[in-house]
C-alpha cells in the first residue's frame, strides 16, 4: 500500500504540471487567435477608414467640379444676357436715330396707308399713300421700306419717289425691292423730302 501512495504521490505532480502544460498552451493559442482577431479588426477598420476617405475625396471633387460647371454656366448665361441686352440697345438707338433722321427728313410728309404685293420671286412692292402737310409743294419725297425676319433681322430694303406732291395734296408711291426673302413684316418710312 505504500508503494501505491508513493506513485499516487509522484503522479500528482506530473498530472498537475500536465494540467498547467494545457493551460498554458490553451492561453498561449487563445492568445494568438485574440491577437490574430485583433490585427484583423484593425485591417477591416483601416479599410473602412481609407474607403469613406475616397467616397469623401470623390464627393468633395465632385462637389468642386459640379460648382465649376455651374458658375460656367451661369456665366455663359449672364454673357448671353448682356449680349442680348447689349444688341436691344444698339437697335433700339439705330430705330431712334432713323426716326428722328425720318422726322427731320421727311417733316411735314405724312403717310396714311400702304399695301404691299409679293411676287413669289423674291421681287416685293409696296403702294404707299403719302399726304403733303407742309404748306409747300415738295419737289421730291423719297421712301424707303425695311424688310425684316421672324427674328428682327433686317433682310432687305426697297426704295421709291414721287415728284411735285402739291400743298395740302396726297399721292400713292410705288416703292420696289428685290430678292427678298424671309420677311415677315415691314416699315415704311419717309427717307427724304425736298420742298419748293
Amino acid at each position: 500500500m505504500n508503494k501505491y501512495l508513493f506513485l499516487v504521490f509522484l503522479l500528482i505532480p506530473f498530472s498537475a504540471m500536465a494540467q498547467t502544460e494545457a493551460v498554458d498552451s490553451f492561453l498561449i493559442q487563445w492568445r494568438a487567435e485574440r491577437k490574430m482577431k485583433d490585427s484583423i479588426k484593425h485591417v477591416t477598420d483601416s479599410i473602412k477608414q481609407v474607403a469613406a476617405k475616397a467616397r469623401h475625396d470623390e464627393l468633395v471633387r465632385f462637389t468642386r467640379e459640379r460648382r465649376i460647371a455651374d458658375s460656367v454656366a451661369a456665366l455663359q448665361e449672364q454673357a448671353a444676357a448682356e449680349l442680348a441686352r447689349k444688341n436691344e440697345a444698339k437697335q433700339a438707338a439705330v430705330k431712334r436715330a432713323r426716326r428722328k433722321k425720318v422726322a427731320s427728313a421727311g417733316q411735314g410728309i405724312s403717310l396714311l396707308k400702304y399695301t404691299s404685293r409679293d411676287d413669289g420671286n423674291g421681287d416685293c412692292f409696296v403702294f404707299a399713300k403719302v399726304a403733303n402737310r407742309s404748306g409747300k409743294m415738295a419737289q421730291y419725297v423719297a421712301l424707303t421700306v425695311v424688310y425684316y425676319n421672324q427674328l428682327g433681322d433686317i433682310v432687305g430694303t426697297g426704295l421709291g419717289n414721287a415728284v411735285n406732291i402739291p400743298a395740302n395734296g396726297e399721292r400713292t408711291i410705288t416703292c420696289s425691292a428685290r430678292k427678298i426673302f424671309g420677311a415677315k413684316r415691314l416699315e415704311v418710312e419717309v427717307s427724304n423730302a425736298v420742298y419748293k
